[in-house]
Order: C-alpha cells, then sequence, then structure tokens
C-alpha cells in the first residue's frame, strides 16, 4: 500500500501509513522500507529517510541492492550527497 501511494504521488500518505503501521505494531520488511524511502525522496523529506535509515539497519532486515540504491536516491533526491555516498560505499555488490 505505500508503494502504491507512492505511485499516485502520494508520499505523505505513504508516510502517514507508515508511522500507523508504527503504532500498531506491525514489522516492516524490505518492500515496506523500499516504499519508506521512496515516499521521502518523493515529498524531500531527509530528517523521515534518515530515521528510515536507522530503522533498516536496527531491524535486522538484511540491506540488499535495491535498499542500498533507494537510500542514495532518497538521499540525492534530498540533498545530501555525502549521505549519499555514505550508503553508496556501504551497498552490497
Amino acid at each position: 500500500m505505500i508503494l502504491g501511494h507512492v505511485k499516485w504521488r502520494q508520499g505523505k500518505k505513504a508516510l502517514e501509513l507508515f508511522h500507523q503501521m508504527q503504532q500498531e505494531g506491525v514489522q516492516a520488511d524490505t518492500v515496506t522500507f523500499l516504499g519508506l524511502l521512496n515516499a521521502c525522496a518523493s515529498i524531500v523529506a531527509l530528517e523521515e529517510g534518515r530515521c528510515g535509515h536507522d530503522q533498516i539497519i536496527h531491524s535486522g532486515c538484511k540491506p540488499d541492492v535495491f535498499v542500498g540504491s533507494s537510500l542514495v536516491d532518497m538521499y540525492v533526491k534530498c540533498g545530501s550527497v555525502e549521505d549519499a555516498w555514505r550508503a553508496f560505499k556501504k551497498m552490497p555488490s
């Protein structure tokens, strides 16, 4: 559902849905995090994206190339090239 909101250019709704999932105790998976990062990139929500990055790290989700690419994309679109470079260097090959 989160990715659907992003696809229809409803980034804020996507973030609201993610926060609602958290409040209800729903565990995020890789697809959920991809949606979150894409939502943050679409509405230039850098701090939300950074929080999402921290959640990915602490969730136990194994980062893959898709998550790494989404992190780089989100950071670049939010104007943080340094964070994008750090995320790029940590991407699995």
